[in-house]
């Protein structure tokens, strides 16, 4: 499993970015290029729930591609920003 941040400037992606000071690869936690996501994470509380993700992807086999998004409501309150992120998007508009 790979990441693939729809906020690359998010918290999210800047805790994940940060397991780099630990030793972890970039590349073997972060999907350069997409062109399809297979699963989409909402992240409803933060880290370390992102952190989290980042040491999965990590150790996982890196073939699928999941998209994180860390909205800016908390908990229960992310269900409403389903609706923003499972819009139809064209091709490019995942990376």
């Amino acid at each position: 499993m790979r990441l693939h941040f729809l906020d690359p400037k998010s918290g999210a992606a800047i805790n994940v970015t940060k397991l780099t000071r630990l030793g972890y690869e970039a590349k073997r936690i972060v999907a350069q290029t997409v062109r399809s996501l297979d699963a989409l994470v909402v992240i409803g509380n933060g880290t370390p729930d992102d952190i989290v993700l980042g040491v999965l992807s990590y150790y996982l086999d890196g073939h699928k591609v999941v998209g994180l998004v860390k909205p800016d409501k908390t908990g229960p309150a992310v269900l409403d920003e389903l609706k923003r992120y499972l819009q139809p998007r064209s091709k490019n508009s995942w990376s």
